[in-house]
């Protein structure tokens, strides 16, 4: 019976994430890059560690605060590495989203499919193997 309890207790967990991103977006998001859990966080620059380390997330993003997140941003390490999609830009919400020449943010890779879809697939494709 406690096995069960705990699983139901992480299932609740997962749906009230979910109803915070359905909740939230359309009624925080309303002019702004993303909303609370959909903002892009900044943890793009080397911070002092190793280029690549996972650095701390310092915005809330509707999960746990102090989650963690990848650096992207080529800073005499590998370029393309990989963020993840907090907020849905029209492809599959959580798809990795490779990030632009911004210093501060990952914005637009997956708004408009046209333009972005099929390098989206290919970065997906990369983060998969």
């Amino acid at each position: 019976m406690g096995e069960m309890e705990g699983k139901g207790k992480e299932r609740r967990r997962e749906w009230r994430e979910w109803e915070i991103w359905k909740g939230e977006m359309d009624v925080v998001g309303r002019g702004r890059v993303g909303f609370y859990r959909g903002e892009w966080v900044r943890q793009v620059e080397w911070l002092g560690g190793e280029v690549g380390e996972w650095v701390r997330q310092v915005e809330w993003l509707g999960g746990e605060v102090g989650e963690w997140v990848r650096q992207v941003e080529w800073m005499g390490g590998e370029v393309g590495e990989w963020v993840r999609q907090v907020e849905w830009l029209g492809g599959e919400v959580g798809e990795w989203v490779r990030q632009v020449n911004e210093r501060d943010a990952c914005r637009k890779q997956v708004i408009e499919r046209d333009e972005w879809g099929k390098q989206r697939d290919e970065w997906v494709k990369q983060v998969s193997e």
